[in-house]
């Protein structure tokens, strides 16, 4: 892998929110992986359900769990394995568990320095709520002490 290109973590946010949609549309432009490679912290099933459900096509992925990272794709690491159906702009408790499931295997991987820099999607504060902390800026502060 090229030296000049940080890997860079996406934690997934919201899995109903705009977070995904962001991502995928940043992505769509191949110019974007001459800076970085990403990976990000979700599972293929359900980033190829949003896409298609959003964008009307399927990016290339190549799942990361068991191979190596690789240049020019989205590299997804499979946090969770349950099938998600996609409910655009609700909150959802029961899916809060995932995300903060996705930035805590994002952190872990910063932490073991298999990734440069972290990049949160945005999230529903309620995901916090049984947590008592107010949103993903805390939450890192928290793990980082």
């Amino acid at each position: 892998m090229r030296k000049n290109k940080l890997i860079i973590g996406f934690s997934v946010g919201d899995l109903n929110g705009i977070g995904v949609e962001i991502f995928l549309k940043l992505f769509k432009n191949k110019n974007i992986f001459k800076k970085c490679v990403p990976v990000i912290y979700a599972n293929e099933d359900y980033l190829i359900d949003y896409a298609k459900k959003t964008l009307n096509q399927v990016p290339n992925l190549n799942v990361i769990n068991n191979n190596k990272i690789k240049e020019n794709t989205i590299n997804v690491f499979n946090v969770w394995s349950e099938k998600i159906n996609i409910k655009f702009g609700s909150f959802e408790k029961e899916k809060s568990n995932m995300s903060l499931m996705s930035l805590d295997y994002a952190v872990k991987d910063y932490k073991k320095k298999k990734i440069k820099g972290l990049i949160t999607l945005p999230i529903n504060k309620n995901v916090f709520v049984n947590k008592k902390i107010v949103g993903h800026t805390e939450y890192l502060a928290n793990l980082f002490k």
